[in-house]
């Protein structure tokens, strides 16, 4: 069972209300004790001015009880009953009520001095001023003591009335404030309606930001939801381009599959069979990687580009490693592959995978179309907080003016018999552009065929942990 409600503005009225509650409950408190102690001082006065009166009167009447006219007064004007209690000196009985309320054990009455205290009369609670007077003009003189007693009916009626007042005083108060609370939080988070509006009538076709003012608390908030539009706007995007992309790509390659193997169901010569099925084998392997690079080609727009995967990479280690794995491809169609060893260029920061795949891209395409005899060179290193990975080779080339169309996709060059998608380069920029680096395409250092070169900021000296290579 949820206790804690949902609503923001259910919370906020709890956590004003609460303190208001706790604070109201102080006050009431206080009030209680501070109007209790006041109406005890009023009431002990106007006991110690009775205590007077009586005294006075019983001396001039000669101890006689009060009268009937006095007695009816005092009523009247205190609104509880009077009791009293006059004893001479020894402790004489003079007048009054003989079962007054003891003084309290220990007291101490000293001349001239009250005591009050509270007793139970009669089953009634109390209040009672004790008082000792000297008296030498009557007979007998001596140390007289008149004691005065009052029901305190009067006065806790009169200290639950005032309590109650505050009460509705404060409850007032805290009413009119939550409602106010109430009105300001609704007006407040009028802002809040106005974003879930906004966001409510995005679509995955209208992923605009949102721009219009917002309290400054949700600023943070509307910026990380037009981040993740940007984003979502951005994916789709690259998933309809994939999508184009993939459609128009593979769709001659299988077509022609499926051509060839009708041609080669149709064909009843196992020679001609045979070659037919080398035709569908071979497109076949070329749709395969075709579906591959654009795999990749989709991976890598699709990753993250603000630095949270990236990790520092040995792009020398990555290199050998690179060109030890294409070796025995290399071998296979008459091309002399290797690595030049020399120093490491340093750690650069990057994703270790797309480096690899970068660097498999442009050796593939320079034993691909350097073609049997070719030398092609792998190299590192580096100069001026730069990293260099070269691919070079003393095949064909590409001429300077088609070296711009080289990187875009699905541009396949002019006079190749090489088969090919056209994505290597374009894998190649993209995942320079990821690493804010970039590709360059360079005449070779021997005169003839082309120099790729694959430029990338260096990490500063001791940054980050050990160098990836896969």
């Amino acid at each position: 069972m949820r206790l804690w409600p949902t609503s923001l503005r259910y919370r906020l009225v709890i956590l004003l209300a609460a303190p208001l509650f706790l604070i109201a409950a102080a006050l009431l408190t206080e009030a209680y004790f501070s109007t209790r102690k006041t109406a005890q001082e009023l009431h002990d006065r106007t006991l110690l001015a009775v205590t007077l009166a009586v005294s006075e009167h019983i001396l001039r009447a000669d101890g006689d009880l009060l009268s009937d006219r006095l007695a009816e007064v005092l009523t009247d004007r205190l609104q509880d009953a009077v009791f009293y209690l006059v004893l001479g000196p020894d402790q004489a009985y003079v007048t009054g009520y003989e079962d007054a309320p003891p003084l309290p054990a220990g007291a101490d009455l000293e001349g001239g001095i009250p005591l009050f205290y509270d007793a139970v009369y009669q089953g009634q609670d109390v209040r009672v001023a004790a008082l000792r007077e000297f008296v030498a003009e009557e007979d007998p003189s001596g140390w007289m003591m008149v004691r005065v007693w009052q029901t305190t009916g009067e006065r806790e009626a009169l200290l639950q009335e005032t309590l109650l007042s505050a009460a509705g005083r404060l409850t007032v108060l805290l009413v009119v404030a939550l409602v106010i609370a109430w009105l300001g939080l609704r007006w407040g988070l009028r802002p809040l309606l106005l974003l879930e509006g906004a966001v409510g009538r995005r679509s995955a076709s209208d992923l605009r930001p949102i721009l219009h003012a917002v309290p400054a608390e949700v600023r943070q908030l509307v910026g990380a939801m037009n981040r993740l539009f940007q984003r979502l706007q951005d994916s789709l995007h690259m998933r309809e381009r994939f999508i184009a992309n993939a459609s128009h790509q593979l769709r001659t390659p299988l077509a022609a599959l499926i051509t060839q193997s009708e041609v080669a169901l149709r064909t009843d010569d196992p020679h001609q069979m045979r070659l037919r099925v080398q035709t569908v084998l071979q497109s076949a392997k070329a749709t395969s990687r075709m579906a591959e690079q654009l795999l990749t080609l989709a991976h890598i727009e699709a990753a993250d580009s603000d630095g949270d995967a990236a990790q520092p990479v040995d792009l020398a280690e990555l290199a050998r490693e690179a060109t030890g794995e294409a070796v025995p491809q290399a071998s296979r169609q008459g091309v002399d592959l290797g690595y030049e060893a020399e120093q490491s260029p340093g750690p650069v920061s990057g994703n270790p995978v797309m480096l690899r795949e970068a660097l498999r891209n442009l050796i593939d395409n320079a034993v691909s179309y350097g073609g049997p005899g070719t030398t092609v060179t792998v190299r590192t290193h580096g100069e001026s907080g730069f990293a260099f990975l070269e691919v070079e080779d003393n095949g064909p080339g590409i001429e300077p003016s088609e070296r711009e169309l080289a990187v875009q996709r699905f541009h396949r060059l002019a006079g190749t018999n090489t088969e090919g998608c056209g994505l290597g380069l374009a894998i190649v920029q993209e995942v320079a552009e990821r690493h804010n680096g970039r590709l360059q395409l360079l005449d070779a250092g021997t005169g003839r065929g082309l120099c790729a070169r694959l430029i990338l900021p260096l990490l500063p000296r001791g940054d980050g942990p050990a160098p990836a290579t896969a």
